[in-house]
């Protein structure tokens, strides 16, 4: 079970950081999707866009210098709940929902749905069973997996095009 949890802890912090780094990239279009698709006030959404974006970019520090606390855990999970709920809400209603989950704009759909709710299932995990500490060989072994299974998610629009081309 801790190799899991480290797994799962690492799986999540490498998305938030790629994300994180794409969104800071595109800073400005990330700032103006927040406006135009989730409605935030123009006269806080640059505190916004810098808050999402720090929260993503402290995962990975978090997850291994920080405390092993239930309550990052927590926060981790309420905001992969958020995540999943977008896209959801986009498949059931057919609506198109811009996001720049990262960094590019692009409409939410199935894929995102599918790899919001890995992530969503991977921070459950971490809140009943949080990574306990380990020897470096197994976090290199379990980073190397993570860094794996990240691209993996990244590229499922990629992948699902190649694989049932329209």
């Amino acid at each position: 079970m801790p190799l899991i949890s480290c797994f799962f802890a690492m799986v999540i912090a490498f998305t938030f950081i790629y994300a994180g780094i794409k969104k800071y990239k595109v800073f400005d279009e990330f700032q103006s999707t927040l406006e135009m698709t989730f409605k935030i006030p123009t006269s806080i959404s640059k505190f916004v866009a810098i808050s999402v974006i720090s929260f993503e970019l402290s995962l990975l520090p978090i997850f291994i210098f920080g405390p092993n606390d239930l309550l990052i855990y927590q926060i981790i999970c309420f905001m992969m709940f958020i995540f999943f709920c977008i896209p959801l809400y986009a498949v059931l209603t057919k609506k198109t929902i811009q996001c720049n989950c990262f960094g590019q704009s692009s409409a939410l759909g199935w894929e995102d749905l599918l790899r919001n709710m890995m992530l969503l299932i991977a921070s459950v995990f971490l809140c009943i069973s949080p990574p306990l500490p380990m020897f470096y060989l197994s976090i290199i072994i379990i980073i190397l997996l993570a860094l794996c299974l990240v691209v993996l998610m990244i590229n499922l629009k990629s992948i699902s095009a190649f694989i049932r081309p329209e």
